[in-house]
């Protein structure tokens, strides 16, 4: 009788020690920071769990930040985003392999609050496939670092410190280039016209999303990213068999290589592709 009570119940462990397994294979980032207090919401879960420094996250993860907190987390890719308090981020896809730097994308959704965002390799590539969503319109990114967050009353802006960004809603479109920012109104609103922001402005910039002390801490990081890149891209390409059949690319990444895809340097355009209006 035990055995046949033992043998199921040693395969259901089993089983969830291969998902627990398959789960870390899909890390695609590092809670690196945090100030105050902050939460992750798994996919498909109900409850949240408190986050900390070294927290792993996967796609569709909900993060959230505390009333006066603030939130680091560097991605495989080395994409940066800084939360400011009381802020959700999700991750909505994400592909990222440097033997095939033409496939790689992103999409993040920004549920909200205010965000800071550094562009990694994911986005530095002609014509990138990456877009921010936000409750005031898409961003479509060219390599860069941009802010975006309320700006006072109903209003919701963007500011770029590098780079370039398309801002596209309902209401309209508007390419914002560095040294720049646009103010949407409120929600359903056409963006305003780009230009330099008043210093009041500027200050809330860092005001809501700087952290100190971050340069040493990506670093130790990316070491450990080599090893995390290889297995989410194991993880993906075995996703890629099961849901289309063998995956032909035959680009699996060896267990001593990392290397990062050889890109040109970004130069900002006139406007063009990979912006949220395309």
């Amino acid at each position: 009788m035990f055995r046949y009570i033992a043998l199921p119940l040693l395969a259901f462990l089993l089983l969830g020690g291969m998902r627990a397994g398959y789960a870390d294979e899909g890390v695609i980032g590092t809670v690196l920071k945090i100030e105050g207090t902050a939460t992750l919401l798994p996919e498909g879960k109900k409850d949240a769990v408190p986050v900390t420094a070294q927290t792993h996250i996967h796609m569709h993860d909900e993060l959230k930040t505390g009333a006066k907190s603030k939130l680091f987390v560097l991605l495989i890719d080395n994409t940066q985003f800084t939360l400011a308090p009381n802020s959700k981020l999700v991750v909505d896809e994400y592909v990222y392999d440097p033997k095939n730097a033409a496939g790689n994308k992103a999409r993040y959704d920004i549920l909200a609050g205010a965000f800071d965002y550094v562009s990694g390799l994911v986005a530095k590539k002609k014509d990138p496939d990456v877009k921010v969503q936000t409750p005031y319109g898409a961003i479509g990114i060219r390599g860069t670092n941009f802010w975006g967050g309320n700006t006072g009353g109903s209003s919701y802006g963007f500011h770029v410190s590098e780079g370039q960004i398309g801002v596209s809603n309902g209401g309209g479109s508007v390419v914002v280039n560095a040294g720049q920012g646009t103010i949407i109104p409120g929600p359903g609103q056409p963006p305003g016209t780009p230009g330099p922001w008043e210093q009041g402005l500027l200050n809330l910039v860092g005001q809501t999303t700087g952290m100190g002390g971050l340069g040493p801490l990506i670093a130790s990081q990316q070491s450990k990213n080599k090893q995390l890149i290889v297995d989410f891209n194991k993880h993906h390409h075995h996703d890629q068999q099961g849901d289309n059949g063998p995956d032909l690319r035959g680009k699996d990444l060896p267990q001593d290589e990392t290397g990062e895809p050889d890109l040109p340097p970004f130069s900002p355009g006139p406007g063009g592709g990979g912006f949220g209006g395309d």
